[in-house]
């Protein structure tokens, strides 16, 4: 390395150690007593506590403005050395310099005498060497083509016996081919027989399984037919018996039927004097449609309807100016009447009513005849007797009505006669029983409330 190279690096050393030596001496000049600055605070902040005065404030301020004067000369003054100190520095750094450039003239003088000597010297020996490399390489060069030689006759050996490997590899990779192509193939094989197993277990179990659900769909046929046949014999026993009661009906009938012709000679008398009959007041006319609608039944030109109130079956009976007689039996007649409601055969209602209806213009001239018959008490309902009845006739607008009472066991009660042609239509009548004298009286009945159910009102002591 060259002596100006020396130089500039013993310069810029110096120059790095006055640095730091500069900023340890300011360091020490500028940092103030930290410790003195912290008591001065505690005290002041304990003053503060007790409440410090004014004066005591202001001087606080005094001194810490003394402070920060003394501060600020002791900066001045430090600025003030490192300047000189400066000053004093650079004149010393440009005289050393002075000596070391002319130093560094004399030795690169000398340097550049012995560079020149000692490049002559290197040519020669340069030259010697080029000499001796030539000579070399050439024998390295024909080294080199025989170890060419050598390595391409290597290669040739080895690029026969490589392929001689590739082939016999290739042989076996043939052999390693064809062996996996049976394996496949015998793979194939089994899994198409196993496929052929597992569709023949399949069809198996599916033919099982239709097998199963054909016996299953014949076992429920068996039993639908079974249920079917039980059914079937219910319904005929059930048919037998509604025949049995019908039978019984009717024989009760024909034999009260007997007995009404037996009785009509004897009731000629009573039929023939003047009968009394009620006005059906608007009440009574309410509830009569509300149970007739509620049943299903009609209003029509010509009504005559009975009510009652518990779960008794009464029978109304309307015999027609032929002598035809309508009734649960025959429920329509010839003469155009239909008993449209039928109440109570079994205990279904406490507000029943049974209704004979003839349709407009469909009712014939002549004397119709009203009875009222109790025919059957349903126990099981706990029904009170003697039940309380009403009878209330529409002959073609014009509405009477007629009040009783029957007991289970009475003979069949005639109630009233009514015209429709002839002079007109006309009604009347009081009740009268066509048995023995213990029948009922009908009387009228008494004022009833609006909105309060007439044959309730007349029939309160019937309730259960």
């Amino acid at each position: 390395m060259e002596t100006s190279a020396w130089l500039v690096i013993g310069l810029l050393s110096l120059s790095f150690l006055y640095g730091i030596w500069m900023l340890l001496i300011k360091g020490d000049i500028v940092r103030p007593d930290r410790r003195q600055v912290d008591l001065r605070d505690t005290s002041l902040r304990n003053r503060r506590r007790g409440g410090p005065a004014f004066g005591e404030i202001k001087v606080e301020i005094e001194k810490r403005l003394s402070v920060v004067a003394n501060r600020n000369r002791a900066l001045e003054d430090a600025e003030r050395r490192i300047l000189e100190a400066e000053a004093v520095r650079l004149a010393r750094i440009e005289a050393e310099a002075a000596l070391a450039q002319a130093k560094v003239a004399q030795e690169e003088r000398e340097a550049r005498q012995a560079e020149e000597a000692a490049a002559r010297a290197i040519l020669e020996a340069k030259l010697a060497a080029e000499a001796e490399e030539r000579r070399k390489f050439e024998e390295e060069e024909e080294r080199r083509r025989q170890e060419v030689e050598a390595a391409l006759a290597i290669e040739a050996e080895e690029a026969r016996f490589a392929a001689e490997e590739a082939e016999r590899i290739r042989k076996e990779e043939e052999e390693a081919l064809a062996k996996e192509a049976e394996a496949v193939r015998l793979a194939a094989e089994e899994a198409e027989r196993i496929r052929k197993e597992e569709e023949e277990a399949l069809a198996k179990e599916a033919e099982a399984a239709r097998l199963i659900l054909e016996e299953e769909q014949r076992i429920q046929a068996e039993k639908d037919a079974e249920r079917q046949e039980e059914l079937d014999r219910l319904e005929a026993e059930r048919q037998v018996e509604l025949d049995r009661l019908e039978a019984e009906r009717q024989a009760e009938l024909a034999k009260l039927e007997a007995q009404r012709q037996a009785e009509i000679a004897s009731l000629a008398a009573e039929e023939a004097a003047s009968l009394e009959a009620q006005e059906v007041d608007a009440a009574t006319q309410r509830e009569l449609r509300s149970r007739i609608e509620a049943a299903g039944g009609r209003i029509g030109d010509v009504n005559v309807s009975l009510m009652w109130n518990n779960y008794n079956d009464l029978d109304l009976h309307v015999v027609c100016p032929s002598g035809e007689r309508l009734h649960g039996g025959n429920r329509h007649s010839k003469c155009n009447g239909e008993l449209d409601i039928d109440a109570n055969v079994k205990p279904e209602s406490k507000k029943p009513v049974e209704n004979v209806v003839w349709d407009v213009g469909g009712a014939p001239n002549g004397i119709y005849k009203v009875y009222a018959h109790h025919y059957k008490k349903h126990k099981k309902r706990r029904s009170k007797d003697p039940t309380k009845f009403k009878i209330i006739i529409n002959a073609k607008g014009e509405f009477t009505e007629y009040n009783g009472a029957l007991t289970f066991g009475d003979d069949i009660l005639f109630v009233t006669q009514f015209r429709i042609g002839g002079e007109g239509a006309s009604t009347g009548g009081k009740a009268k029983s066509s048995g023995p004298s213990n029948g009922p009286e009908t009387s009228a009945p008494d004022a009833v409330e609006p909105g309060v159910d007439p044959l309730e009102a007349f029939m309160d002591d019937d309730e259960d």
